[in-house]
């Protein structure tokens, strides 16, 4: 898929502390794992406002609304993935506001003030 389209790039591993820069040049977040309760990239993509793309296994998959605040896949479908993957190429306009909806992701489930409220009421 990356010969495919010269506008994808895989970066491998990045610190975290470079992350937040970095998702200012980032159209697109992609979460393949077979099984994560929740990564901390999906929340950050959220965050950010990017569209995410991510593996029905992982925990964060319960908070996004298909073709809405993001688009999932099926876990171990790598064709499903790559399909997903040229969707976001081709459809840019549709992507990105697909990818400023998951912002309300962030802001209802993962934000401080929503952790906070969260966890007065586990104390009350």
């Amino acid at each position: 898929i990356v010969k495919k389209h010269s506008c994808i790039k895989v970066l491998g591993e990045i610190e975290h502390t470079l992350m937040y820069k970095l998702y200012n040049q980032i159209d697109v977040v992609v979460s393949c794992s077979r099984e994560d309760a929740m990564p901390v990239v999906v929340t950050e993509g959220c965050m950010t406002g990017k569209l995410i793309i991510l593996s029905d296994a992982i925990g964060s998959a319960d908070f996004i609304e298909h073709g809405k605040t993001g688009l999932v896949f099926k876990n171990e479908d790598v064709d499903g993935l790559i399909r997903w993957i040229e969707w976001a190429v081709s459809n840019r306009e549709q992507a990105e506001r697909i990818g400023r909806a998951s912002k309300e992701v962030y802001k209802k489930y993962f934000s401080m003030d929503q952790f906070k409220d969260n966890l007065l009421a586990i104390i009350k």
